[in-house]
C-alpha cells in the first residue's frame, strides 16, 4: 500500500516538474533574440566608455599627481570627460537626421542652438563636438564655423582660432556675387578684426597691420581698423604709415576722442632729440 502512495507522488512529481520545463520553454521562445543581442552590444559599449574614461581618470591623476588640489582636478575632469560622453550619445544630430532626412532644417537648428548654450556655459569641448557634427553637414556652413572658432579663442587656442576665422574669410570671398558682395564684405572686414584683435593680445602690431591692410582696402573709414592700424604703426615706430593712418582717420571722423592721442604719442616718440 505504502509503495502504491510512493510510487503516485513520484508520478505526480515528475509531470509538474515536467509542466514547469515546458512552460519555461514557451517563454524562453517568445524572446526576441534581437533585443538580447542589442542589449549586449549596449552592455559592451558601455563598458567600452567605462574602460577609456578608467584610462582618462589614471592620466589624469598621473598629470595631476604633485599639484595642489589634485582631487578637486580629478573630479572636475573625469565629470567633464563623462558629460562629454554623455552628450555625443545623446544627442547625435548626424543619426537624427540619417533616421528623418526630413527633419534635416529642425535638426539644423536644434544643434546650433545646442551649441551656443553649451558655449555659454562653458562647455567647450562638447560645443566643439557639436560644431564638428554640424559642419559634417554642412561643412563650409560661416556661422558654425565662427562659433568653433570663438570656442578656440575662449580655449585659449588662438592659432587654431586665427586659422578658422582666415578659412571663414576664404569662404566668403569665394562666394561673392553681384547679390551679397556689400554684406560679404562687411563679414570679411568683422573677421578680419578678430584675427587682428587675437594677435593684439600677443602684442603682435606687425600681424596686426600685415592683416588689416587687406580690410582697410574694402572699408577705410572703419574706425576700429584705423585705431588698431594706428595703434600698430607707433608700436612698429613707422612715423610715415601712422601719419597717413592718422589723417585718415581725421578725415572720416574729425571728433574721434583718440585722434588728440594718437598725435601727442606720434609726436612724442618720433621728435627729434
Amino acid at each position: 500500500m505504502l509503495d502504491i502512495i510512493f510510487l503516485t507522488i513520484l508520478i505526480i512529481s515528475v509531470f509538474g516538474v515536467f509542466f514547469i520545463i515546458l512552460k519555461k520553454f514557451a517563454q524562453l521562445k517568445s524572446i526576441d533574440t534581437s533585443i538580447i543581442t542589442k542589449e549586449i552590444q549596449d552592455k559592451q559599449k558601455n563598458e567600452l566608455l567605462k574602460t577609456r574614461l578608467k584610462r582618462k581618470i589614471k592620466s589624469y591623476f598621473i598629470k595631476d599627481n604633485n599639484k595642489k588640489g589634485k582631487i578637486d582636478n580629478l573630479q572636475t575632469k573625469v565629470e567633464s570627460s563623462i558629460k562629454r560622453y554623455e552628450t555625443i550619445k545623446e544627442y547625435n544630430f548626424i543619426n537624427k537626421i540619417a533616421k528623418a532626412p526630413e527633419k534635416r532644417v529642425f535638426y539644423m537648428n536644434e544643434l546650433a542652438e545646442d551649441i551656443k548654450k553649451n558655449i555659454d556655459s562653458k562647455e567647450y569641448l562638447i560645443a566643439e563636438d557639436l560644431c564638428f557634427q554640424y559642419l559634417k553637414l554642412d561643412k563650409d556652413n560661416t556661422n558654425a564655423l565662427e562659433m568653433l572658432a570663438s570656442i578656440y579663442n575662449m580655449n585659449n587656442s588662438k592659432q587654431k582660432a586665427i586659422q578658422t576665422y582666415e578659412y571663414i574669410v576664404s569662404i566668403l570671398k569665394k562666394t561673392k556675387n553681384k547679390d551679397n558682395t556689400r554684406d560679404n564684405n562687411q563679414k570679411i572686414v568683422k573677421f578680419l578684426i578678430k584675427v587682428a584683435d587675437i594677435y593684439l593680445s600677443d602684442l603682435n602690431y606687425k600681424k596686426i597691420a600685415d592683416i588689416l591692410k587687406s580690410a582697410f582696402l574694402i572699408d577705410e573709414n572703419n574706425p576700429k581698423i584705423l585705431d588698431l592700424l594706428i595703434e600698430s604703426y607707433i608700436n612698429l615706430k613707422d612715423k610715415f604709415m601712422a601719419e597717413r593712418t592718422l589723417k585718415k582717420m581725421e578725415e572720416a571722423n574729425p571728433e574721434n576722442l583718440k585722434i588728440i592721442e594718437f598725435r601727442d604719442r606720434i609726436e612724442k616718440m618720433f621728435k627729434k632729440k
